[in-house]
């Protein structure tokens, strides 16, 4: 029997997620109808990809990773727990025996969700605000500039 398996409970990527992120995460929605497991497990290598990309450390776990951004304020309370969700909830999809009989599609497509609030807060509201200061006039960033930059002196 033939069946589609794409994804249609999985919302699409953000726009602006990575393409290296988007990438796993398209394989990631296509999977997830078979086995949720490898969707959740998918999502939580794309989060490690990302962050790994905001922090600039290719080498970092994604533990320490979340805990950076955490620290320079690029995630705030509430996407620190949704990277954690994503983080456990794949990590849990990897490991044998831990994930619950009762996790199944629903559970994996929640994940999903996560990911692009994630997206939304660190990449799409940065580059939008982004995309503002730069149409601000050169003698509004100059005092913008002037009130940011320190006296001289003691």
């Amino acid at each position: 029997m033939i069946y589609p398996t794409f994804g249609a409970e999985a919302p699409p990527a953000s726009p602006d997620m990575p393409d290296a992120v988007a990438e796993l995460y398209a394989e990631a929605r296509q999977v997830t109808p078979v086995s949720p497991r490898a969707g959740a497990a998918m999502l939580r290598v794309a989060l490690e990809i990302l962050v790994r990309e905001l922090t600039g450390k290719p080498k970092q776990s994604l533990y320490e990773g979340i805990g950076e951004l955490v620290k320079d304020g690029t995630l705030n309370a509430d996407m620190q727990r949704a990277a954690d969700l994503l983080r456990l909830g794949g990590n849990n999809a990897a490991h044998p025996g831990e994930l619950r009989q009762d996790d199944g599609p629903a559970q994996a497509f929640s994940l999903f969700e996560l990911m692009n609030m994630i997206v939304e807060h660190v990449v799409a509201k940065r580059r939008r605000i982004s995309a503002m200061f730069d149409r601000l006039e050169p003698s509004q960033l100059e005092a913008i500039e002037r009130r940011d930059t320190p006296p001289d002196g003691p």
